[in-house]
C-alpha cells in the first residue's frame, strides 16, 4: 500500500512498536533508579531524566528521518555506506582506549 503524500505514508505498525519499547525501556530506568526520597522529576543528575533527554532528541531526529524522501537514501546510499566505513576505520588512528577497548572518539 503505497500513499504518495501525507500521514498515511509512515509505516504506523512499525512505529508504534517503537515508541511501545522505547516506552518500556523508560519505565525500566524509571523503575531502577528510584529512590524513597522525595525528588523532582525532571532532576538532570538523575539517569532517568538524562534518558528521556535522548529519547525526546531521538524522536525529533526520527521525524527528521522519517520526512526525508526515500529517494534522498537510494541517491546517497554509498556515500553514506563509505562515510560508516571511514568512520570506522578512523577509530584505530583517532580513537581512544576506554576500558581496554578503542571504540570512542574524543569529543
Amino acid at each position: 500500500m503505497s500513499v504518495s503524500s501525507g500521514i498515511g505514508k509512515f509505516d504506523w505498525i512499525t512505529i508504534f512498536i517503537y515508541f511501545a519499547l522505547v516506552a518500556i525501556g523508560w519505565a525500566n530506568i524509571y523503575s531502577a533508579s528510584l529512590t524513597d526520597s522525595a525528588e523532582v522529576f525532571f532532576d538532570f543528575t538523575q539517569i532517568r531524566t538524562k534518558q528521556l533527554v535522548w529519547i525526546g532528541l531521538s524522536f525529533i531526529l526520527i521525524l527528521f528521518i522519517l520526512g526525508v524522501d526515500s529517494k534522498f537514501y537510494e541517491r546517497f546510499s554509498g556515500l553514506i555506506y563509505i562515510l560508516a566505513i571511514a568512520s570506522l576505520v578512523g577509530l584505530f588512528v583517532f580513537g581512544s582506549t576506554i576500558s581496554g577497548q578503542r571504540a570512542w572518539y574524543v569529543i
